[in-house]
């Protein structure tokens, strides 16, 4: 274990310093070509899984950006995709056979002994891309897209229901809903499996995410909470996580009536809810930066619920920022192996910033 120790307060109390974070700040250009990786490894993904009939789609940001600009949001800098558990398992076995192993690497807890989390990654070889504030992890880097598992929560067709009743008083009822109602439902012996999830869940997220909290949580105390975690050994914690995230993906016993993304498993503003397994299976083609990718059928249904009804209007400039800010990149020589990408791809879209 490896401490940084300074003497300061009023109390001499010895505590552990915080480590400074080297954040780059992207030129357009820089940015542009960022995205144009990005997008090739997507193209790859979207191939491999067009052979393979394997169902994915573009979610998050990712998605409102093909609805509201038809491809990157102006100021992206990642790209998201969903699969269910199943599908997202298959195509972790088929995608390292069938893609080019010399420029697309495959990155989870099981193939990077190194990489601690519960979501993938499919690394473009050849380039750099550091995320500031994680310099000292060992896990192989590059320009990435992530690839989510959707799991199912253990709701079946009568707490479904009651998850919806809950919900309604919430809007009948606001005042009473959030200083009685809310606590009340939550505690309930019908949600009883998904409070158990949702805690265990969010204890291995913890774990995962304390070496990098042992160098970046803002209070001495909690840098040193992380840094105790972080001696637990990683692959058994995202072995434990995974396990924990699919206990209910047996929809015949567990009813099926909610899915969400990889263990996250509670919203506490509407618990259990999750998104409609049936809306979410849906697919559909969309048109993202000239290229036809799969999504979800009903965008608007999808997006209002991610990001409000409002969704097609662009957020004040403050809130336009990259959320996967890098402490290094290098694009190596990646764009001559990148025959479909011209100089008009890699001119930076222009947008209103007031």
């Amino acid at each position: 274990m490896h401490f940084i120790l300074v003497r300061g307060g009023k109390k001499g109390i010895t505590k552990m310093a915080k480590r400074p974070v080297n954040e780059i700040k992207f030129t357009p250009a820089q940015l542009r070509r960022l995205q144009m990786v990005e997008l090739d490894i997507l193209l790859e993904l979207d191939r491999v899984c067009r052979k393979n009939n394997i169902s994915y789609f573009l979610c998050g940001g990712t998605l409102l950006g093909a609805v509201r600009h038809g491809g990157f949001i102006p100021w992206d800098d990642d790209v998201d995709v969903g699969f269910f558990r199943d599908d997202y398992e298959r195509f972790c076995q088929v995608f390292p056979k069938e893609a080019d192993s010399s420029r697309y690497f495959l990155q989870t807890w099981k193939t990077d002994k190194y990489y601690r989390w519960n979501y993938g990654k499919i690394r473009r070889l050849g380039t750099e891309y550091i995320r500031a504030g994680q310099e000292h992890m060992k896990y192989k880097t590059g320009i990435s897209i992530d690839i989510f598992p959707y799991d199912y929560l253990p709701i079946d067709e009568e707490l479904h229901q009651k998850i919806l009743a809950n919900v309604y008083k919430k809007y009948v009822d606001p005042y009473r809903w959030k200083w009685e109602l809310r606590d009340e439902f939550v505690r309930s012996k019908e949600m009883g499996r998904l409070r158990r999830q949702a805690r265990s869940c969010a204890c291995l997220r913890k774990i995962a995410y304390s070496i990098v909290g042992k160098y970046q949580a803002d209070q001495w105390y909690m840098r040193l909470w992380y840094s105790l975690l972080s001696l637990l050994p990683g692959r058994a914690v995202a072995a434990l996580l995974e396990k924990t995230a699919r206990k209910y993906n047996d929809i015949e016993i567990y009813g099926g009536k909610g899915i969400r993304q990889f263990g996250y498993a509670f919203d506490w503003e509407q618990p259990g809810l999750g998104w409609r397994p049936d809306k979410l299976a849906e697919r559909a083609e969309i048109e993202f930066e000239g290229f036809r990718v799969f999504t979800v059928k009903d965008t608007h249904w999808y997006l209002s619920g991610d990001f409000g009804d409002h969704y097609m209007e662009l957020p004040p400039p403050k809130l336009r920022y990259a959320v996967a800010p890098a402490s290094k990149i290098d694009f190596g020589d990646v764009f001559r192996e990148m025959g479909w990408c011209t100089e008009e791809y890699l001119r930076p879209e222009e947008y209103q910033n007031d």
